[in-house]
């Protein structure tokens, strides 16, 4: 999906204050309140990090959903449609601080239990060199 064509769809739901960027994951996702994507595991190091994300769901062939179903849908949405993305990222976007509580808390156990340190210990575990 092209993203004029997303914000043309979206129509009021897209705000001014939304914008669309490029460059490096680690240094843009520290920023922002909320990630739209799919197929990516960005998806899942945003729910890792406290931010909700919303998945873009395919409305002509199959929807690759990256997130675990074991992940708590507090943390994220999968949206067909420019209304159902309009309800979810209202939703996100007005959240209460006990919700943004939840929401960083369950990022948290998303983070240990789906991620690892970089250290020769683990890599050399991961790549069954011990």
């Amino acid at each position: 999906l092209k993203i004029d064509k997303l914000i043309k769809k979206l129509g009021r739901v897209w705000r001014k204050e939304f914008m669309v960027v490029v460059g490096d994951f680690n240094l843009l996702v520290s920023g922002v309140d909320l990630l739209i994507g799919s197929t990516s595991t960005t998806l899942l190091e945003t729910i890792s990090r406290g931010i909700p994300v919303i998945v873009v769901g395919s409305q002509n062939g199959l929807t690759q959903n990256p997130i675990p179903k074991t992940v708590s849908q507090k943390v994220w949405s999968l949206c067909y449609t420019p209304d159902e993305m309009g309800v979810a990222i209202n939703y996100y976007l007005n959240c209460t601080e006990t919700e943004k509580k939840d929401i960083y808390d369950i990022g948290n156990t998303v983070r240990e239990q789906y991620f690892e340190r970089i250290v020769p210990k683990e890599v050399k575990k991961f790549l069954e060199l011990d």
